[in-house]
Parts: structure tokens; C-alpha cells; sequence
């Protein structure tokens, strides 16, 4: 159950992230907004950290759906997938490692707290 609601979590968040990067960026894909590096990327860093904490089994998996959903939402906004999507996907695997730390950093951080209330 829980693994389900991980994934729905990371997805709907990611969902939202890149249609608000996107919208409020005013570009055709999440990563041509001129904020991605300095405010879409951080702040998927940052939820990844939290997916992480709330869901800490193989906490790898959040920020790989999280970054994963610029497909479908570029997708669903452009009513087409171009023919450099297999790119965008190689390139959104590698940009989601460092969310992978940070979610495994927040899997940690939950970890040590449960120990802290069991002694």
C-alpha cells in the first residue's frame, strides 16, 4: 500500500511541478524555462528529500517518477511527442541521481528519527 501511494505521490507531484515550470516559464518543455536550473530543479531536489522521508523503501524510485512525468507533461501540453523524446528521457534519468540522494538523505534523516523515539 504504501509503495502505491509513493508512486502516485511522485507522480502527481511531479505533475504539477513541471505544468507549473512550464506554464509559468512560458516554453514548450519544462527544461527550456530559464528558472529550471535555479528553481524547477532545486525544488524537485527538495521534494525528492521529502518523497524520500515519507516513503523511505528504496526511496530511488520517487525522484525517478518525479522527473520521469516531464514526458507525459510535455506530451499532454504539446499534443505530440517529438522525435528527440528518447533523449529527454536519457537525460531526465540522469538528472534525477541527485534527486536519488537527496530522497535516500530524507529516507535516512526518517530513519534516525525512529530509532531516536525506539531507545
Amino acid at each position: 500500500m504504501s509503495s502505491r501511494r509513493g508512486w502516485l505521490a511522485s507522480a502527481a507531484t511531479g505533475a504539477l511541478l513541471w505544468t507549473a515550470a512550464t506554464l509559468i516559464g512560458g516554453q514548450r518543455e519544462p527544461w527550456d524555462s530559464e528558472n529550471y536550473w535555479s528553481i524547477w530543479l532545486p525544488t524537485a531536489l527538495l521534494l525528492s528529500a521529502v518523497l524520500g522521508y515519507l516513503f523511505p523503501e528504496r526511496p530511488w524510485r520517487w525522484p525517478l517518477a518525479l522527473m520521469l512525468m516531464q514526458m507525459p507533461v510535455i506530451a499532454i501540453l504539446l499534443g505530440a511527442i517529438g522525435p528527440l523524446m528518447a533523449v529527454g528521457f536519457a537525460l531526465l534519468v540522469v538528472y534525477s541521481l541527485p534527486g536519488m540522494f537527496t530522497a535516500w538523505l530524507g529516507s535516512r534523516l526518517r530513519r534516525c528519527f525512529e530509532r531516536e523515539e525506539q531507545a
